[in-house]
Protein backbone atom coordinates (compact mmCIF):
# COMPACT_ATOMS: atom_id res chain seq x y z
CA UNK A 1 0.00 0.00 0.00
CA UNK A 2 1.53 3.32 -0.65
CA UNK A 3 2.61 5.41 1.90
CA UNK A 4 0.57 8.99 2.27
CA UNK A 5 3.00 12.13 1.90
CA UNK A 6 1.74 13.16 5.86
CA UNK A 7 3.12 9.48 7.44
CA UNK A 8 6.56 10.02 5.12
CA UNK A 9 6.98 13.27 7.02
CA UNK A 10 6.21 12.65 10.57
CA UNK A 11 8.74 9.53 9.84
CA UNK A 12 10.92 11.61 8.26
CA UNK A 13 11.04 15.28 10.17
CA UNK A 14 13.35 13.97 13.02
CA UNK A 15 16.04 12.59 10.47
CA UNK A 16 19.30 14.50 8.97
CA UNK A 17 19.58 15.20 5.65
CA UNK A 18 21.62 11.83 5.18
CA UNK A 19 19.24 9.77 7.12
CA UNK A 20 16.34 11.03 5.09
CA UNK A 21 18.10 10.37 1.50
CA UNK A 22 18.76 6.90 2.47
CA UNK A 23 15.04 6.53 4.02
CA UNK A 24 13.53 7.99 0.83
CA UNK A 25 15.24 5.29 -1.33
CA UNK A 26 14.75 2.29 0.99
CA UNK A 27 11.00 3.66 0.59
CA UNK A 28 10.83 3.87 -3.33
CA UNK A 29 9.86 7.29 -2.74
CA UNK A 30 9.06 9.07 -5.64
CA UNK A 31 10.66 12.42 -6.87
CA UNK A 32 7.41 14.32 -6.13
CA UNK A 33 6.23 12.95 -3.50
CA UNK A 34 10.09 13.62 -2.22
CA UNK A 35 9.96 16.99 -2.97
CA UNK A 36 6.57 17.64 -1.29
CA UNK A 37 8.14 16.12 2.27
CA UNK A 38 11.16 17.67 2.07
CA UNK A 39 9.41 21.50 1.84
CA UNK A 40 6.95 20.17 4.67
CA UNK A 41 10.13 18.96 6.74
CA UNK A 42 11.65 22.77 5.62
CA UNK A 43 9.03 24.38 7.24
CA UNK A 44 8.78 22.32 9.96
CA UNK A 45 12.28 23.03 11.06
CA UNK A 46 11.35 27.08 10.54
CA UNK A 47 9.00 26.80 12.48
CA UNK A 48 10.24 24.41 15.38
CA UNK A 49 12.14 27.83 17.15
CA UNK A 50 12.50 27.63 20.83
CA UNK A 51 10.55 29.61 23.80
CA UNK A 52 13.21 32.01 23.88
CA UNK A 53 12.53 33.25 20.67
CA UNK A 54 8.91 33.62 21.12
CA UNK A 55 9.27 35.33 24.40
CA UNK A 56 11.97 37.34 23.10
CA UNK A 57 9.02 38.51 20.24
CA UNK A 58 6.56 39.23 22.41
CA UNK A 59 8.91 41.55 24.77
CA UNK A 60 10.00 43.23 21.61
CA UNK A 61 6.63 44.07 20.62
CA UNK A 62 5.59 45.01 23.55
CA UNK A 63 8.94 47.98 23.71
CA UNK A 64 7.52 48.60 20.52
CA UNK A 65 4.53 49.74 21.19
CA UNK A 66 5.33 51.76 24.18
CA UNK A 67 8.08 53.21 22.78
CA UNK A 68 5.97 56.34 22.02
CA UNK A 69 8.92 58.85 20.96
CA UNK A 70 11.46 56.91 18.48
CA UNK A 71 15.03 58.33 18.45
CA UNK A 72 14.78 61.48 15.81
CA UNK A 73 15.91 60.87 12.21
CA UNK A 74 16.82 64.45 11.67
CA UNK A 75 16.36 66.62 9.86
CA UNK A 76 12.64 64.52 9.93
CA UNK A 77 10.17 64.83 12.34
CA UNK A 78 8.13 61.51 12.96
CA UNK A 79 4.24 61.55 13.28
CA UNK A 80 1.70 58.72 12.70
CA UNK A 81 2.97 55.17 12.91
CA UNK A 82 2.01 53.81 9.09
CA UNK A 83 2.85 50.08 9.54
CA UNK A 84 5.18 47.77 11.13
CA UNK A 85 6.85 44.34 9.55
CA UNK A 86 9.48 41.95 10.04
CA UNK A 87 12.22 44.24 9.57
CA UNK A 88 10.64 47.47 11.47
CA UNK A 89 8.63 50.31 11.49
CA UNK A 90 7.57 52.94 8.68
CA UNK A 91 6.08 56.34 10.00
CA UNK A 92 4.66 59.53 8.44
CA UNK A 93 7.41 62.40 8.61
CA UNK A 94 7.74 65.96 7.38
CA UNK A 95 10.91 67.57 6.74
CA UNK A 96 11.38 70.59 8.44
CA UNK A 97 14.90 72.20 6.56
CA UNK A 98 12.59 73.50 3.56
CA UNK A 99 10.41 76.29 3.35
CA UNK A 100 7.77 73.87 2.75
CA UNK A 101 7.26 70.97 4.78
CA UNK A 102 7.75 67.56 3.05
CA UNK A 103 5.62 64.39 3.41
CA UNK A 104 7.49 61.27 3.54
CA UNK A 105 7.61 57.76 5.13
CA UNK A 106 10.79 57.16 7.30
CA UNK A 107 11.46 53.21 7.18
CA UNK A 108 12.91 52.20 10.51
CA UNK A 109 14.82 49.18 12.25
CA UNK A 110 13.57 48.01 14.93
CA UNK A 111 14.30 49.11 18.27
CA UNK A 112 17.23 46.88 19.29
CA UNK A 113 17.34 44.90 16.00
CA UNK A 114 21.65 44.30 15.67
CA UNK A 115 20.95 41.21 14.25
CA UNK A 116 23.65 40.88 11.36
CA UNK A 117 21.07 39.20 8.57
CA UNK A 118 18.72 41.90 9.39
CA UNK A 119 20.81 44.73 8.68
CA UNK A 120 22.47 43.52 5.76
CA UNK A 121 18.70 43.42 4.22
CA UNK A 122 18.15 46.67 5.18
CA UNK A 123 21.22 47.90 3.60
CA UNK A 124 20.22 45.71 0.76
CA UNK A 125 16.88 47.25 -0.03
CA UNK A 126 18.34 51.16 0.40
CA UNK A 127 20.77 49.99 -2.40
CA UNK A 128 18.14 48.74 -4.47
CA UNK A 129 15.85 51.56 -4.23
CA UNK A 130 18.30 53.54 -4.68
CA UNK A 131 18.87 52.06 -8.26
CA UNK A 132 15.51 52.36 -9.54
CA UNK A 133 12.99 54.80 -11.26
CA UNK A 134 9.96 54.05 -12.21
CA UNK A 135 6.47 56.38 -12.28
CA UNK A 136 4.78 53.05 -10.80
CA UNK A 137 7.71 52.08 -7.62
CA UNK A 138 7.54 54.46 -4.72
CA UNK A 139 10.72 56.76 -4.85
CA UNK A 140 13.73 56.74 -2.28
CA UNK A 141 14.36 59.43 -1.15
CA UNK A 142 16.67 59.98 1.27
CA UNK A 143 19.00 57.86 3.73
CA UNK A 144 20.82 57.96 7.13
CA UNK A 145 21.65 56.98 10.44
CA UNK A 146 20.15 57.77 13.41
CA UNK A 147 21.96 59.25 16.44
CA UNK A 148 22.28 55.06 17.90
CA UNK A 149 23.73 54.40 14.09
CA UNK A 150 20.54 52.17 13.35
CA UNK A 151 20.22 53.44 9.73
CA UNK A 152 16.37 54.48 8.38
CA UNK A 153 15.21 55.04 4.33
CA UNK A 154 13.25 58.28 3.17
CA UNK A 155 10.71 56.92 0.73
CA UNK A 156 7.95 58.70 -1.35
CA UNK A 157 4.50 58.57 1.12
CA UNK A 158 2.10 56.87 -0.78
CA UNK A 159 -1.31 57.49 0.48
CA UNK A 160 -3.77 54.78 -1.02
CA UNK A 161 -5.58 51.44 -0.61
CA UNK A 162 -4.39 47.92 -1.41
CA UNK A 163 -4.90 47.29 -4.90
CA UNK A 164 -7.52 44.69 -4.50
CA UNK A 165 -9.94 47.02 -2.39
CA UNK A 166 -9.57 49.78 -5.02
CA UNK A 167 -10.17 47.30 -7.35
CA UNK A 168 -13.03 45.71 -5.37
CA UNK A 169 -16.24 48.14 -7.95
CA UNK A 170 -14.23 47.57 -10.54
CA UNK A 171 -15.31 45.99 -13.97
CA UNK A 172 -12.88 43.20 -15.02
CA UNK A 173 -11.63 45.28 -18.05
CA UNK A 174 -10.80 47.78 -16.00
CA UNK A 175 -9.35 45.71 -13.00
CA UNK A 176 -6.95 43.91 -15.63
CA UNK A 177 -6.13 47.51 -17.05
CA UNK A 178 -4.80 48.41 -13.61
CA UNK A 179 -3.04 45.04 -12.94
CA UNK A 180 -1.11 45.65 -16.57
CA UNK A 181 0.33 48.66 -14.64
CA UNK A 182 1.90 46.95 -12.01
CA UNK A 183 3.29 44.62 -14.62
CA UNK A 184 5.20 47.89 -16.41
CA UNK A 185 6.72 48.50 -13.40
CA UNK A 186 7.83 44.66 -12.36
CA UNK A 187 8.99 44.42 -15.83
CA UNK A 188 11.54 47.09 -15.37
CA UNK A 189 12.68 45.75 -12.34
CA UNK A 190 13.40 42.08 -14.27
CA UNK A 191 15.22 44.45 -16.75
CA UNK A 192 16.97 45.55 -13.89
CA UNK A 193 18.75 42.03 -12.50
CA UNK A 194 15.83 43.04 -9.41
CA UNK A 195 12.73 40.09 -8.00
CA UNK A 196 10.86 41.42 -5.66
CA UNK A 197 10.27 38.46 -3.67
CA UNK A 198 7.50 39.92 -1.58
CA UNK A 199 4.12 41.36 -4.36
CA UNK A 200 1.01 40.99 -2.63
CA UNK A 201 -1.87 44.03 -2.44
CA UNK A 202 -0.54 45.37 0.48
CA UNK A 203 2.70 46.20 -1.01
CA UNK A 204 0.89 47.62 -4.12
CA UNK A 205 -1.20 50.78 -3.12
CA UNK A 206 -3.34 52.59 -5.48
CA UNK A 207 -3.69 56.31 -4.87
CA UNK A 208 -6.89 58.60 -5.06
CA UNK A 209 -5.91 59.64 -8.84
CA UNK A 210 -6.01 55.67 -9.75
CA UNK A 211 -2.21 55.00 -10.17
CA UNK A 212 -0.91 52.04 -8.91
CA UNK A 213 2.32 52.24 -6.67
CA UNK A 214 4.87 49.07 -5.67
CA UNK A 215 6.45 49.25 -2.35
CA UNK A 216 8.21 47.28 0.45
CA UNK A 217 11.65 45.79 -1.16
CA UNK A 218 12.85 44.59 1.76
CA UNK A 219 12.63 41.08 0.77
CA UNK A 220 13.92 42.39 -3.05
CA UNK A 221 17.21 40.52 -4.60
CA UNK A 222 19.59 41.40 -6.72
CA UNK A 223 19.86 38.49 -9.25
CA UNK A 224 23.54 36.79 -9.73
CA UNK A 225 23.93 37.46 -13.64
CA UNK A 226 26.25 34.60 -13.58
CA UNK A 227 23.13 32.08 -12.81
CA UNK A 228 20.35 34.32 -12.99
CA UNK A 229 18.78 32.82 -9.55
CA UNK A 230 18.91 33.16 -5.82
CA UNK A 231 18.30 30.95 -3.01
CA UNK A 232 15.94 32.14 -0.50
CA UNK A 233 17.91 30.58 2.68
CA UNK A 234 15.22 32.46 4.62
CA UNK A 235 11.58 31.17 3.64
CA UNK A 236 10.19 34.64 4.27
CA UNK A 237 7.26 34.60 2.13
CA UNK A 238 2.99 35.82 2.63
CA UNK A 239 0.90 32.72 2.21
CA UNK A 240 -1.79 33.62 -0.04
CA UNK A 241 0.99 34.83 -2.46
CA UNK A 242 4.27 32.96 -2.29
CA UNK A 243 5.37 30.62 -4.77
CA UNK A 244 6.52 26.26 -4.10
CA UNK A 245 9.87 27.49 -4.72
CA UNK A 246 9.93 29.72 -2.06
CA UNK A 247 8.43 27.29 -0.30
CA UNK A 248 10.75 24.47 -0.66
CA UNK A 249 13.50 27.46 0.27
CA UNK A 250 14.98 26.96 -3.80
CA UNK A 251 16.26 29.21 -6.60
CA UNK A 252 14.37 32.57 -6.64
CA UNK A 253 14.04 33.82 -10.44
CA UNK A 254 11.84 36.33 -12.01
CA UNK A 255 9.31 33.13 -12.26
CA UNK A 256 8.64 33.79 -8.65
CA UNK A 257 7.03 37.07 -9.22
CA UNK A 258 5.13 35.80 -11.91
CA UNK A 259 3.40 33.73 -9.74
CA UNK A 260 2.60 36.51 -7.34
CA UNK A 261 1.06 38.52 -9.58
CA UNK A 262 -0.65 35.98 -10.56
CA UNK A 263 -1.98 35.41 -7.51
CA UNK A 264 -2.47 39.37 -6.75
CA UNK A 265 -5.27 38.88 -9.84
CA UNK A 266 -6.57 35.84 -9.04
CA UNK A 267 -7.64 38.20 -5.46
CA UNK A 268 -8.77 41.33 -7.51
CA UNK A 269 -10.81 39.04 -9.82
CA UNK A 270 -12.34 36.72 -7.48
CA UNK A 271 -11.94 38.13 -4.15
CA UNK A 272 -10.05 35.06 -2.52
CA UNK A 273 -6.58 34.03 -2.24
CA UNK A 274 -5.83 31.17 -4.81
CA UNK A 275 -4.76 29.24 -1.65
CA UNK A 276 -7.19 27.69 0.47
CA UNK A 277 -5.05 26.48 4.00
CA UNK A 278 -6.59 23.74 6.55
CA UNK A 279 -4.65 25.51 8.94
CA UNK A 280 -1.95 28.05 10.36
CA UNK A 281 0.61 25.42 10.77
CA UNK A 282 3.74 25.73 8.10
CA UNK A 283 2.83 22.25 7.20
CA UNK A 284 -0.43 23.36 6.10
CA UNK A 285 0.99 26.09 4.73
CA UNK A 286 3.48 24.40 2.66
CA UNK A 287 1.24 21.66 1.76
CA UNK A 288 -1.39 23.79 0.13
CA UNK A 289 1.04 26.08 -1.88
CA UNK A 290 2.76 22.93 -2.86
CA UNK A 291 0.98 20.39 -3.67
CA UNK A 292 -2.64 21.88 -3.29
CA UNK A 293 -4.84 22.57 -6.24
CA UNK A 294 -6.05 25.62 -6.86
CA UNK A 295 -9.61 26.54 -7.64
CA UNK A 296 -10.91 27.52 -11.27
CA UNK A 297 -11.48 30.88 -11.11
CA UNK A 298 -14.50 31.38 -12.87
CA UNK A 299 -15.88 29.07 -9.76
CA UNK A 300 -15.81 31.87 -7.88
CA UNK A 301 -16.36 34.54 -10.63
CA UNK A 302 -18.42 33.09 -13.37
CA UNK A 303 -18.04 36.65 -15.24
CA UNK A 304 -14.60 35.48 -15.78
CA UNK A 305 -13.91 34.16 -19.63
CA UNK A 306 -12.27 30.99 -20.48
CA UNK A 307 -9.43 32.68 -22.19
CA UNK A 308 -8.63 34.76 -18.59
CA UNK A 309 -8.59 32.06 -16.39
CA UNK A 310 -6.59 30.12 -18.63
CA UNK A 311 -3.90 33.16 -18.17
CA UNK A 312 -4.37 32.87 -14.51
CA UNK A 313 -3.72 29.52 -14.31
CA UNK A 314 -0.69 29.40 -16.43
CA UNK A 315 0.82 32.14 -14.32
CA UNK A 316 0.16 30.08 -10.95
CA UNK A 317 1.55 26.66 -12.20
CA UNK A 318 3.58 24.69 -9.72
CA UNK A 319 6.77 24.44 -12.45
CA UNK A 320 8.78 27.50 -12.50
CA UNK A 321 9.21 26.73 -16.19
CA UNK A 322 5.67 26.00 -16.94
CA UNK A 323 4.66 29.67 -16.17
CA UNK A 324 5.11 32.52 -18.63
CA UNK A 325 8.66 33.17 -19.94
CA UNK A 326 8.32 36.68 -18.62
CA UNK A 327 5.77 39.33 -17.29
CA UNK A 328 5.72 41.11 -20.86
CA UNK A 329 4.28 37.13 -22.27
CA UNK A 330 2.19 37.79 -19.35
CA UNK A 331 0.42 41.57 -19.98
CA UNK A 332 0.73 40.69 -23.85
CA UNK A 333 -1.89 37.64 -23.24
CA UNK A 334 -4.04 39.80 -21.04
CA UNK A 335 -3.84 42.47 -23.96
CA UNK A 336 -4.83 39.94 -25.77
CA UNK A 337 -7.79 38.93 -23.93
CA UNK A 338 -8.73 42.83 -23.57
CA UNK A 339 -8.71 43.65 -27.84
CA UNK A 340 -10.28 39.40 -28.13
CA UNK A 341 -6.87 38.35 -30.24
CA UNK A 342 -6.03 35.17 -29.61
CA UNK A 343 -4.08 33.87 -26.56
CA UNK A 344 -0.84 33.03 -26.91
CA UNK A 345 -0.73 31.10 -23.82
CA UNK A 346 -2.63 28.32 -25.05
CA UNK A 347 0.40 26.86 -27.33
CA UNK A 348 1.37 23.64 -26.00
CA UNK A 349 -1.62 23.84 -23.17
CA UNK A 350 -2.75 19.85 -24.08
CA UNK A 351 0.77 19.12 -23.81
CA UNK A 352 0.99 20.51 -20.42
CA UNK A 353 -2.25 18.93 -19.54
CA UNK A 354 -1.37 15.15 -20.40
CA UNK A 355 2.16 15.44 -18.42
CA UNK A 356 0.59 16.74 -15.31
CA UNK A 357 -1.76 13.95 -16.06
CA UNK A 358 1.19 11.44 -16.16
CA UNK A 359 2.45 12.40 -13.35
CA UNK A 360 -0.41 12.19 -11.04
CA UNK A 361 -1.31 8.76 -12.32
CA UNK A 362 2.02 7.43 -13.55
CA UNK A 363 1.46 3.85 -13.15
CA UNK A 364 -1.22 3.42 -15.07
CA UNK A 365 -0.70 5.93 -17.93
CA UNK A 366 3.09 4.29 -17.84
CA UNK A 367 0.85 1.06 -18.74
CA UNK A 368 -1.52 3.17 -21.44
CA UNK A 369 1.57 4.27 -22.92
CA UNK A 370 3.23 1.03 -23.27
CA UNK A 371 -0.27 -0.37 -24.44
CA UNK A 372 -0.75 2.53 -27.05
CA UNK A 373 2.94 1.88 -28.44
CA UNK A 374 2.64 -1.84 -28.52
CA UNK A 375 -0.92 -1.21 -30.55
CA UNK A 376 0.78 1.37 -32.81
CA UNK A 377 4.14 -0.81 -33.35
CA UNK A 378 2.06 -3.84 -34.01
CA UNK A 379 -0.30 -2.01 -36.38
CA UNK A 380 2.43 -0.84 -38.51
CA UNK A 381 4.20 -3.71 -38.26
CA UNK A 382 1.15 -5.49 -39.58
CA UNK A 383 1.06 -2.95 -42.67
CA UNK A 384 4.62 -2.85 -43.52
CA UNK A 385 4.01 -6.81 -44.37
CA UNK A 386 0.84 -6.22 -46.07
CA UNK A 387 2.99 -3.27 -48.75
CA UNK A 388 5.84 -5.86 -48.82
CA UNK A 389 3.48 -8.71 -50.03
CA UNK A 390 1.50 -6.59 -52.27
CA UNK A 391 4.93 -5.53 -53.58
CA UNK A 392 6.38 -9.26 -54.05
CA UNK A 393 3.55 -10.09 -56.20
CA UNK A 394 3.32 -7.12 -58.30
CA UNK A 395 6.78 -8.35 -58.86
CA UNK A 396 6.00 -11.94 -60.00
CA UNK A 397 3.36 -10.94 -62.31
CA UNK A 398 5.82 -8.34 -64.18
CA UNK A 399 8.57 -10.94 -64.39
CA UNK A 400 6.22 -14.04 -65.69
CA UNK A 401 6.78 -14.41 -69.55
CA UNK A 402 3.98 -14.06 -71.88
CA UNK A 403 3.03 -16.91 -74.16
CA UNK A 404 3.85 -16.21 -78.26
CA UNK A 405 0.84 -16.49 -80.70
CA UNK A 406 1.50 -19.98 -83.02
CA UNK A 407 1.84 -18.90 -86.42
CA UNK A 408 -1.33 -20.12 -87.20
CA UNK A 409 -3.34 -18.67 -84.35
CA UNK A 410 -5.73 -15.93 -84.94
CA UNK A 411 -4.45 -12.31 -85.26
CA UNK A 412 -5.19 -9.66 -82.19
CA UNK A 413 -7.21 -6.77 -82.85
CA UNK A 414 -6.93 -3.71 -80.45
CA UNK A 415 -6.01 -6.55 -77.57
CA UNK A 416 -9.59 -8.26 -77.69
CA UNK A 417 -9.40 -12.03 -79.37
CA UNK A 418 -11.26 -12.44 -82.44
CA UNK A 419 -14.61 -14.43 -82.18
CA UNK A 420 -13.78 -18.10 -84.71
CA UNK A 421 -17.20 -18.17 -86.90
CA UNK A 422 -18.07 -22.06 -86.88
CA UNK A 423 -19.80 -22.81 -90.44
CA UNK A 424 -21.63 -25.45 -91.17
CA UNK A 425 -20.38 -28.02 -93.83
CA UNK A 426 -21.08 -28.20 -97.40
CA UNK A 427 -23.16 -31.61 -98.21
CA UNK A 428 -23.32 -31.95 -102.18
Amino acid sequence: MEISVEELFHEAADLSAEDRDRYFVERGVDLTTRREVEALVAFHAEASRSLEEYVGQAAQGTLELLQTAPIPCSPYVLGDLLGRGGMGAVYLAERTDCERGQRVAVKLLRPGADDFDLRRRFLAERQILAAVSHPRIARLLDAGHREDGQPYLVMEYVKGKPIDEFAATLSVRRKIALFLEVCAAVTYLHKNQIVHRDLKPANILVTEQGEPKLLDFGLAKMLDVTTESTVTHMRMLTPGYGSPEQVAGGPVTPATDIYSLGAVLYKMLTGESPHRFEGNSAGAVAEAICAGEIVPPAILAPEIHNDLEMVLLKALRKEPDERYASVDQQAEDLNNFLESRQIQGRKGDTLYRTRKLARRYKSPALAAALAVAGLVTGLALANREKVLAFHSASDTRVARPRALPSDNSAPFDSGRRRSRRVFPARVT
